[in-house]
């Protein structure tokens, strides 16, 4: 997928350091680099990297859960937010997922979280519940969210 100077592509090993950079500086709680290389290696896992002029602006890992597109990561390096990055990760997936059968999509964030919040609703996400001390080191909640991607897309065509 590619939109303006974005390029979106699969995540490989070689690029792996760069999206643990990015994950350490965007969690609480990071993911190590090794569960990134099982991800990859596991091949189950849609793992897929923004590139804003050859450099790894941001990265989104999902799966399928039977007919639920499940949103495991997403972010974009600080210097590369609000530019839509996130966005174009998470239509990527919807779209690849969309022609595996997927019907919704259910990712869960922080409840401190609010530019995160935003942005799933702006595209189409509604709070589904709350998970209560769902973050182990912190005791956080996490705010579970959910899209129906039929509503997504007919939505998305009916602006287009």
């Amino acid at each position: 997928m590619e939109n303006n100077s974005i390029f979106i592509e699969q995540l490989n090993t070689k690029q792996v350091d760069k999206v643990v950079d990015i994950e350490n500086s965007s969690f609480k709680t990071p993911w190590p680099k090794q569960i990134f290389l099982a991800e990859i290696e596991k091949g189950k896992s849609f793992c897929r990297i923004a590139l804003q002029e050859d450099i790894v602006a941001g990265y989104c890992i999902s799966n399928l859960i039977f007919d639920e597109l499940h949103i495991f990561k997403v972010a974009v390096h600080e210097n590369h937010r609000r530019k839509g990055i996130a966005k174009y990760l998470l239509e990527d997936a919807f779209y690849f997922y969309k022609e595996k059968g997927a019907k919704n999509a259910i990712l869960e964030v922080r409840v401190s979280n609010e530019s995160a919040i935003n942005l799933y609703k702006k595209i189409g996400f509604e709070a589904l519940r709350v998970r209560k001390n769902y973050y182990q080191t912190t005791k956080e909640d996490a705010l579970v969210m959910f899209i129906n991607l039929d509503d997504y897309f007919q939505k998305f065509l009916s602006t287009t």
